[in-house]
């Protein structure tokens, strides 16, 4: 599996599944083409939006990618990634990017310069992977920040206008210095608006040898400052199996439990891997009567990995991710569901798990998006091209959307679908990078498809 798939998801998975054999549910969907062909509008681009459907980012010219996507109660459209600063310097530096974007697609120019915002916070790497609104309009990113003195996590807030919140951590940064390193995957806000945080720590092992990466998470007050009520000091972490293990997503269950999905690597070089689900309480402790001790591990081939969670308003788990060969050959989009208490759903797929190619020879899975009525959209990639797949409340893929349940933009260019989210409308935004097939550079992109 492609390196990519480490970077930009961050693995995860659900539950053991027992010594039996497993069966799966494979789903096929039809070729693509850039407006999905088919005879449906659903799942189609969306022309009146950007050019002809979407909207493109690329200040630095060289490596500028979409982490994530949010929609403003205005109905104003903010994508929040980073952009590369120098193509000679090693490692590559990086600056935060947050991009804003009137309904219709055109840039914001009430938002920072002409609608973009860079953060420059650490020496060397400055980088979001997520993304979310307040009801107050102020927006909050977060994600790794690296200096000579090692990476951390770190979330920022922004104001409406796109300058740093002062009243947010310190001039509206919050660096979260854990040990050896951190580095934030997902933020989510709970009801009581302070902010949960999951990505990986890095704390030194025993001997005092050396540091490995484990499952980490954080909560930070609304005032951007560790709550020390949750967890050790404001922190949690669980380890699988040893080795590099990185949490990918985070979701909350009706009780205010939280459920954290990621992938562990033994050899650290991610050529095999397991996929877990942990659940911690609302105080931050790891939640023994759930699965074993806490954590259920899932191996689906020799690498599994899970880049999303989500909760359905009837309390069942739905993760998304990619297993595949540790040569990356025949990779599937994989969904897993569960019920609350992490048992694999018999009605969905086949034995709670489905696997599709997405008509192709290779797929990725890496966003995901709940639908009323139980349905689902995954985005990510076929073939390499960007892809967005909308399955049904069974797991298959719904013949109503695009061609044969996919949306591919196959026209001349590379990519993956990093995020989606819905408009009021239901119109969908998905987010993540391209890249045209005759140039080097990536760039941001955000596409709106019909509902």
């Amino acid at each position: 599996m492609h390196t990519a798939m480490v970077q930009h998801t961050r693995h995860r998975i659900l539950a053991s599944l027992g010594p039996a054999a497993l069966l799966f549910a494979f789903i096929a969907c039809g070729g693509g083409g850039s407006s999905a062909g088919g005879n449906h509008s659903s799942g189609q681009l969306d022309s009146s939006f950007g050019q002809t459907g979407a909207v493109l980012v690329n200040p630095g010219a060289l490596d500028d990618r979409s982490m994530g996507v949010a929609v403003q109660a205005d109905g104003k459209i903010v994508m929040a990634g980073y952009t590369q600063i120098s193509a000679t310097s090693s490692p590559n530096p990086k600056d935060v990017l947050v991009a804003r974007f009137l309904p219709n697609g055109t840039p914001d120019p009430g938002f920072g310069d002409q609608g973009l915002v860079r953060s420059n916070f650490g020496d060397i790497l400055n980088q979001a992977n997520s993304i979310l609104m307040q009801a107050d309009g102020k927006m909050v990113v977060a994600g790794q920040v690296t200096t000579a003195e090692g990476s951390c996590m770190a979330a920022a807030r922004y104001l409406r206008n796109g300058t740093l919140d002062p009243d947010f951590g310190t001039q509206g940064l919050a660096a979260i210095h854990h040990e050896w390193g951190g580095g934030a995957s997902r933020v989510i806000k709970q009801p009581d608006g302070k902010l949960l945080l999951a990505g990986w720590h890095a704390p030194i092992i025993p001997n005092g040898t050396g540091w490995e990466e484990v499952f980490g998470l954080a909560r930070l007050n609304t005032d951007g400052s560790l709550d020390a009520g949750f967890g050790s000091g404001g922190y949690a972490t669980t380890t699988f199996v040893g080795g590099d293990e990185l949490a990918t997503d985070l979701a909350l269950q009706s009780d205010g439990s939280i459920l954290v999905v990621g992938a562990m690597s033994l050899d650290h070089n991610w050529r095999t891997s397991q996929a877990g689900l942990a659940r911690f309480s609302a105080s931050g402790q790891l939640d023994t009567s759930f699965g074993s001790g806490g954590r259920i591990l899932l191996s689906l081939n020799d690498l599994t990995v899970l880049s999303r969670v989500a909760v359905q308003s009837d309390g069942k788990i739905l993760a998304l991710g990619t297993s595949s060969t540790q040569w990356g050959d025949f990779a599937t989009l994989t969904v897993v569901r569960y019920d609350a208490q992490g048992t694999l759903d018999p009605s969905f797929g086949t034995t709670g798990v489905v696997r599709s190619y997405l008509g192709g020879n290779h797929a990725e899975g890496y966003a995901l998006a709940l639908l009323p009525g139980g349905g689902f959209l995954a985005g990510g990639s076929r073939d390499s091209h960007l892809a967005v797949a909308r399955f049904t409340a069974n797991g298959d893929l719904d013949p109503a959307f695009g061609a044969k349940g996919c949306f591919i933009r196959d026209a001349g260019t590379y990519g993956q679908i990093l995020d989606l989210t819905l408009q009021k409308d239901g119109s969908i935004l998905a987010t993540g990078w391209d890249w045209l097939v005759d140039s080097p550079d990536r760039r941001m992109i955000t596409l709106r498809l019909l509902p």
